[in-house]
């Protein structure tokens, strides 16, 4: 039988950090969540017609039609519209995972020295919501924004707000970017 060992809560640092890693893992998932699921219900309930019961049908038809689970069904939908891929969702199930674990299963991670929060799996969710957010950005708001349009010849650098605010918790925690792609 394998004895556990649980040091890390004999250093207050250590505790410190590891919460501080999983809010932003936690804070970095809700970011995508609302990318997949609250964005696009906005850009269909409150899009450019104003009737909410059709935009809310609609809705319905084209997205939630697409999974009995409403983020899996906006996965989807963003599939269908090339924003990502199949192999794209399939990250985000295992994002969601690790999530689930961190949220519900928090002081193992904060005591048993062989239960870690991946934190490379934070700069996996950024390169997702930057997927999605460049994808709505030129698909969505370019087209229909004449000012913007008008540039469309110029490189376009903007970040979403929260893109930005990733970007700031990245300095809370030291990520690991290579080890999303060893743990696949």
């Amino acid at each position: 039988m394998e004895e556990k060992s649980y040091t890390k809560l004999s250093s207050s640092e250590e505790t410190k950090r590891n919460l501080m890693i999983a809010a932003v893992y936690l804070t970095a998932y809700e970011l995508v969540k609302w990318a997949i699921i609250d964005q696009l219900k906005h850009f269909y309930i409150d899009g450019i017609q104003r009737d909410s019961i059709a935009m809310e049908q609609r809705y319905q038809k084209d997205v939630l039609s697409l999974d009995k689970n409403k983020f899996l069904a906006s996965c989807r939908w963003l599939e269908q519209m090339g924003a990502i891929t199949k192999e794209d969702i399939e990250k985000i199930a295992k994002l969601r995972e690790h999530r689930n674990k961190v949220a519900h299963e928090l002081p193992e991670f904060l005591v048993d020295d062989a239960v870690n929060i991946n934190t490379a799996y934070i700069y996996k969710m950024y390169e997702l919501l930057t997927k999605i957010d460049v994808w709505r950005f030129m698909q969505v708001e370019l087209p229909i924004n004449p000012e913007l349009s008008a540039h469309t010849d110029e490189t376009i650098s903007a970040k979403s707000g929260p893109m930005l605010i990733l970007e700031l918790l990245f300095s809370f925690v030291p990520l690991d970017h290579k080890h999303f792609e060893e743990k696949q």
